[in-house]
């Protein structure tokens, strides 16, 4: 189907065709006959002298004036016009053209000796009645006698005229076929290349950037052809360089783990990344393409946007997120604008400040207790130095109860600052966890064997119950503080006559150990904080069995590092259970070597 600009131009270019050779050949048809029209008035007034004479003499030798048809006629053959004479009272007295009936008898056997009547007159009269004249006066001896017409029919003219217009329609059919498949091939040379660059641009519309459009010429249209392939190419590569900048900023949006709100400048929401839904637990299909105060995140979300939108000022808050656990968030709210300033939108950005906020208050209760634990031993070391130098030293009794008294807070303080060491030790980001095969059975052993004197001194039963051919992963002196630490607590909490044990169980590629008493237990509501720094469940007991209240937090951070987790289990009266995790050892995938 020809497209329609092709068929405009074919239209076009026929028509123009068409009607300027229709107005040339009319032109030339018309003008062809009126200049034919004008050579035969020409040719009758050069005849109509001769003619005048002729009947002149005539009607001088011959005053019987019913015989001038026979000059007529003769005058008519000779010029090939018809004359018609008429007396001075304009009455006809000869013609060419009158039949031999109005001749007189007298003159019938002059004409038949004479030449042939006129027959071409008559057949002009017959089938032409638009005739051309000439008129002249007839002369003799000074005055004038009668007048003398010639005429010519114009239907030669006519005709010949005809037949130049049947030859120009000819001509005209055949040019206008010839100029039709021209004009066809030239509408389509111009025609074809935009067609294909409509086709091109419709299909980088909806996506499909491969398109060329094939250059056939290099004329104007064909330079066209090239430039719009130059500016498919272009459009390629900035929408390819779109493409990767707007899969780099998806991925970024995606990982990042602050929480980021996009939204237009109405307040319709844009985007709603990955880490935002985990901080208000709404999916981004629930908010996007919503007014900010419609969606169902916090209100304070709503006014900073709209506070932005409106003032266009850097709003800052502190938001706090109702879910299990609570989430404290700090906010910022910006507008974004374009290049010429003009308000877009408004972007909010949101980073998750509760393990922060929790961190520099267990920094600041960390500062207190350190502040508080070593001050109880000093205070307690100097008030016994100040008795003794006082007097008491001289009192065998007070001197030998002073004495234990510096030794067992000296004990405590130094079992404090190791603590912190060690606790100092494994928050450093540059601690070593040497990771070799070691054997749970011997380092529950050796552990066992550091509080068994304590065990005893109680009248506690103490033992182990591991596999010997069980092998972790470990780093083997770090696990054995860590069993250290779980038995110690289990010896401070376990009244005499109770029971201690060590077993162990092979899972998979972990290792899970268990350290369980019949102590004293732990209420329920204290569990989730046993594992907390200078956290003591009984701080008065504690104390007066010299417990710092860091040997748990100690355990869940050597475990932590081996990768593993701490549980525990326990009922009031009936003991406790502590269970951690380690990593098996597997010399396929871990091999011989130090982790």
């Amino acid at each position: 189907m020809m497209s329609r600009i092709k068929w405009k131009l074919t239209a076009t270019y026929l028509t123009v065709i068409f009607v300027s050779m229709t107005v040339v050949g009319l032109y030339l048809s018309y003008s062809m006959e009126k200049q034919t029209v004008a050579e035969l008035h020409e040719r009758l007034a050069s005849h109509l002298g001769l003619a005048a004479e002729l009947v002149a003499a005539y009607l001088t030798s011959h005053p019987n004036p019913s015989s001038v048809d026979l000059v007529c006629v003769d005058l008519a053959q000779k010029i090939r016009a018809r004359v018609v004479v008429r007396d001075a009272e304009s009455r006809v007295i000869g013609d060419s053209a009158r039949s031999e009936d109005v001749v007189e008898p007298s003159q019938r056997e002059e004409k038949r000796l004479g030449e042939a009547p006129c027959n071409l007159c008559h057949a002009e009269a017959r089938m032409a009645p638009h005739r051309e004249i000439e008129t002249g006066e007839v002369i003799v001896r000074n005055r004038r006698v009668a007048t003398i017409e010639i005429s010519a029919s114009s239907f030669g003219a006519k005709h010949k005229s005809g037949k130049t217009r049947r030859i120009i329609l000819s001509g005209l059919v055949i040019t206008t076929l010839i100029a039709a498949a021209m004009s066809h091939r030239l509408a389509g040379s111009i025609a074809n290349p935009i067609s294909k660059m409509n086709r091109m641009a419709k299909e980088i519309a909806s996506g499909n950037l491969d398109q060329q459009v094939s250059i056939d010429s290099h004329d104007e249209v064909g330079q066209f052809a090239q430039s719009f392939n130059s500016m498919a190419q272009r459009l390629r590569e900035m929408m390819d360089a779109i493409a990767k900048e707007k899969d780099k900023m998806a991925a970024i949006l995606a990982t990042m783990a602050d929480g980021v709100v996009v939204t237009d400048e109405s307040g319709k929401v844009a985007l709603f990344n990955k880490a935002s839904e985990q901080l208000f637990l709404v999916p981004a299909k629930e908010v996007i393409d919503r007014g900010i105060a419609e969606t169902p995140l916090h209100s304070d979300v709503a006014a900073m946007v709209i506070e932005t939108l409106e003032t266009g000022n850097l709003v800052r808050r502190q938001i706090v997120v109702s879910k299990s656990p609570e989430v404290t968030l700090s906010a910022h709210s910006t507008q974004i604008r374009d290049a010429a300033g003009r308000k877009r939108g408004a972007v909010v950005a949101l980073r998750d400040m509760t393990e922060r906020l929790h961190h520099e208050k267990a920094q600041r209760d960390f500062v207190g207790n350190v502040s508080h634990e070593l001050r109880t031993p000093i205070t307690a070391v100097r008030v016994t130095a100040e008795a003794l130098r006082s007097g008491a030293k001289d009192n065998p009794e007070l001197l030998d109860k002073f004495l234990g008294s510096l030794v067992r807070e000296s004990e405590r303080l130094s079992q404090l600052i190791d603590d912190l060491l060690e606790i100092a030790k494994l928050d450093a980001a540059n601690r070593v966890v040497r990771q070799t095969p070691a054997s749970i059975s011997d380092t529950a052993e050796r552990a066992v064997a550091y509080v068994r004197p304590k065990a005893q001194q109680q009248n506690l039963k103490i033992g182990v119950d591991v596999p010997r051919e069980m092998m972790g992963f470990v780093d083997q002196q770090q696990i054995e503080q860590v069993l250290t630490n779980l038995l110690d607590n289990a010896v401070k909490c376990t009244p005499p006559g109770g029971s201690i044990n060590v077993t162990a169980d092979g899972d998979g590629d972990w290792i899970a150990v268990s350290v369980a008493d019949t102590g004293i237990g732990i209420p329920k509501n204290e569990i989730r904080r046993i594992f907390e720094r200078f956290y003591r469940v009984d701080k008065a007991r504690s104390r007066e069995l010299g417990g710092t209240g860091l040997g748990l937090a100690i355990v869940k951070d050597i475990v932590a590092s081996h990768g593993g987790s701490v549980t525990v289990r326990s009922e009031l009266d009936k003991g406790s259970v502590f269970t951690f995790t380690v990593p098996r050892w597997n010399p396929e995938a871990q091999g011989s070597g130090d982790g």
